[in-house]
């Protein structure tokens, strides 16, 4: 059983608030010194192209990459140092989604395939 997922790099600074580990308000400029200038972070992507903390499963790699390249092409204009990398899913990635991994994988390359085919055509 292989798994994959999508996964965005892209600078600390681009990322939103609320994905930044250790950020406050009352930490405010000093915290950009803390992290330094180009720090470049990875996060799971939904299927809707929006970073989140959980990863979601992709069933077919030929899919995953196709998907990749239609996120890749959409990709929000400032955030220039967006860039969408496909992995396998590593045993720690599965935690306690183990039982149902495959079956999500299932209903996310279905929902991709609608995606993908619903945007081909325009």
């Amino acid at each position: 059983m292989n798994l994959y997922t999508i996964e965005a790099e892209l600078n600390y600074h681009d990322l939103p608030v609320n994905l930044k580990v250790g950020w406050s308000s009352a930490f405010g400029a000093a915290f950009l010194d803390y992290v330094g200038e180009n720090q470049i972070v990875k996060h799971p992507v939904s299927i809707n192209g929006r970073l989140t903390n959980k990863c979601i499963f992709i069933g077919d790699e030929a899919l995953a990459h196709q998907f990749a390249e239609y996120l890749q092409n959409n990709a929000d204009k400032k955030k220039r140092s967006l860039k969408f990398l496909i992995r396998k899913v590593d045993s720690r990635d599965l935690d306690y989604r183990r039982k149902k991994a495959q079956t999500e994988a299932n209903a996310n390359d279905a929902k991709i395939r609608e995606t993908l085919a619903l945007f081909s055509n325009e």
